[in-house]
């Protein structure tokens, strides 16, 4: 039996919607002269804003590796020199332009990459149902269990992943294998062994899905789920 956990991408949708309702707030907020001095603050300002925000919270809070947790330091950087001018007011400063940009955004540059290095990137031995992350443009190498977990999904929205099948030697030739796809334009690619037979019952759309031909008889493989706008490969 396959297992899907929809939690998360509730959540998520609710989390983009407030998003979407606090963007509407701002623009009635905007025409109607509400607000803590919005009057002066230009509209695609405060739109570009909200965005950085959410794309803020969204890296904190729905990001499953630890890196990308750290990896705020540009949307940080952006939300500053935005608001530069807006930040000098408030704080009374005599200068509109409190700090270099140029530095600014080379120190958020910085501080990126040095979070990729002492963080490394994930490497995980997947015994649970659902495996891969929901930020966009991450790669993961992904691994499964053959027999912890014969009925997996891949999750992967703008990013990369790779999957390998772990403890194959140990299932039966007659075994039947599900592994459900979400792909958004994206790359996934399944590596699989040479005797696997695949069947691909993966609904495509506006995408790319190549699957190998089948070569053996051994334990069978059915691919499900959706490829949209992206690049699914199955391959030995």
């Amino acid at each position: 039996m396959s297992f899907h956990i929809n939690s998360s991408s509730t959540t998520k949708r609710i989390f983009f919607g407030i998003v979407l309702l606090a963007v509407a707030a701002a623009l009635i907020c905007y025409s109607i002269g509400l607000g803590p001095e919005l009057s002066g603050v230009p509209l695609y300002k405060i739109i570009l804003g909200l965005v950085l925000l959410a794309w803020i919270f969204k890296k904190i809070i729905f990001s499953y590796a630890l890196r990308h947790r750290f990896q705020i330091a540009i949307p940080l950087a952006l939300l500053f020199m935005l608001f530069e001018k807006e930040i000098a007011f408030w704080a009374g400063l005599p200068e509109e332009n409190i700090v270099n940009n140029w530095l600014i955004a080379a120190a958020a540059i910085i501080c990126h990459f040095a979070v990729c290095l002492i963080i490394p990137k994930s490497h995980r031995s997947i015994f649970s149902k659902r495996i891969g992350s929901d930020h966009a443009f991450s790669s993961e190498m992904l691994y499964i269990d053959a027999v912890a977990s014969p009925n997996a999904s891949v999750t992967n929205h703008l990013g990369n992943r790779e999957v390998f099948y772990q403890n194959v030697e140990s299932i039966a030739d007659d075994a039947t294998l599900t592994l459900d796809i979400s792909n958004s334009m994206g790359n996934v690619e399944v590596h699989v062994p040479v005797n696997w037979q695949v069947v691909n019952n993966m609904e495509t759309s506006m995408a790319n899905t190549e699957i190998r031909a089948n070569r053996g008889f051994g334990p069978k493989l059915i691919i499900t789920g959706r490829n949209r706008m992206g690049n699914v490969e199955i391959e030995s």
